[in-house]
């Protein structure tokens, strides 16, 4: 949990309430593999070597997006955007999709 205490300053984004959060959104990354589906993997397996935006925010500026990640405005909204692909798009997705998910259940390479 953020300890108040260690930040003196305001927030970045509203400059009215002190920050009691930092941006969790990731930036830049030194590993090859930074798509992990398990959140305390990629740490550990990343770990010193990816850079967090760090942003200072107040709760009410900040975007929760889970338990202790917190996002400004700005990278909740690219997150938000990552998130969804063109609908034009999600038949392939869906069509891959089964066809990895088939592979994996029968041992194929």
């Amino acid at each position: 949990m953020n300890n108040p205490e260690t930040f003196k300053c305001p927030c970045a984004i509203c400059h009215k309430r002190p920050a009691t959060r930092y941006c969790d959104y990731v930036i830049d990354c030194w590993h090859p593999q930074i798509f992990l589906r398990d959140r305390m993997r990629c740490v550990k397996e990343n770990e010193p070597s990816y850079e967090t935006c760090d942003v200072p925010m107040c709760e009410e500026c900040a975007k929760n997006i889970d338990r202790e990640i917190d996002f400004c405005p700005y990278h909740f909204e690219l997150y938000q955007k990552a998130k969804e692909i063109p609908e034009k798009w999600k038949k392939e997705q869906a069509r891959v999709k089964r066809q990895i998910n088939t592979e994996l259940l029968n041992g194929s390479d």
